[in-house]
């Protein structure tokens, strides 16, 4: 529903709409993106068009238990200016995983050799993060596992003239109040990182189930890191790191396969 302004001179569109289905998987159909088999989804909102400015207000999208409110404005351009506010929302993290987890292929460097680092080589940075202008701001997007919320996430994002800067950033995981700011500048080559966190109480076991990693750890630890580096890539900008970090942790337990891994 909507109406259509100035059809012959740069038109506009104002307009509400809604949609439902089954399955997210139908919508990753449609779009071309793998999405895992979870439902029902509806998705709700305020469309604005006008010129190059394009604007979803009042957005509520609902997928099996988890909902996210918000609103997204974006100018198209060579350089997108992006603008997302979400406001209260909560997310499962059964609703984003699959219903399996598919084995990992074997990754290979450029000498066709397989790769078996803990820790790939993930590209940092691209001419979009360099040209994009994005702003993100989270108040309270909280993030659960079955009846319990692990984390609650509040503060902003800013991407400008290559420049990402996270914070300040707050959040309270499974109970336990954790502070962040990061700056990721990759206006320089190579890019350079200056990040801190501060953290307490973390219970790592939670988080690890609550991703798929493993369910076979239980504890939990403080955590407060200094960590300055850089490099275009993980890899490289780990291999420049330097600062400090601090953990420490009570009572755990390990399964004896993990112990052996370690």
């Amino acid at each position: 529903q909507g109406a259509l302004r100035k059809p012959r001179a740069r038109p506009g569109l104002e307009a509400s709409f809604t949609a439902h289905g089954r399955e997210l998987a139908t919508l990753g159909a449609l779009t071309g993106i793998e999405l895992p088999a979870r439902g029902p989804v509806q998705i709700a909102g305020q469309l604005t068009l006008a010129g190059p400015n394009v604007k979803l207000s009042g957005l509520d999208v609902t997928v099996a238990r988890s909902r996210v409110r918000g609103a997204i404005a974006w100018q198209k351009s060579d350089a997108p200016r992006v603008r997302i506010q979400l406001a209260p929302s909560r997310v499962y993290f059964e609703d984003l995983r699959g219903d399996s987890t598919p084995a990992a292929a074997p990754r290979a460097d450029r000498s066709g050799i397989d790769d078996a680092r803990v820790i790939p080589d993930i590209p940092l940075v691209g001419e979009g993060l360099r040209q994009a202008s994005i702003e993100v701001t989270l108040d309270h997007l909280e993030l659960a596992d079955a009846k319990t919320v692990l984390a609650s996430l509040t503060g902003q994002l800013r991407v400008v003239d290559g420049r990402l800067t996270v914070g300040p950033f707050r959040s309270d995981v499974a109970g336990a109040p954790i502070e962040a700011r990061l700056v990721f500048d990759a206006s320089r080559d190579p890019a350079t990182l200056d990040a801190e966190i501060d953290a307490r109480s973390i219970d790592y076991g939670a988080l690890l189930r609550a991703t798929g990693v493993t369910d076979g750890v239980q504890g939990q630890l403080d955590l407060r890191a200094r960590l300055a580096g850089a490099g275009n890539s993980l890899r490289p900008l780990l291999q420049t790191a330097a600062g400090s970090s601090e953990m420490v942790g009570g009572e755990g337990r390990l399964r004896g396969k993990l112990l052996e891994l370690w």
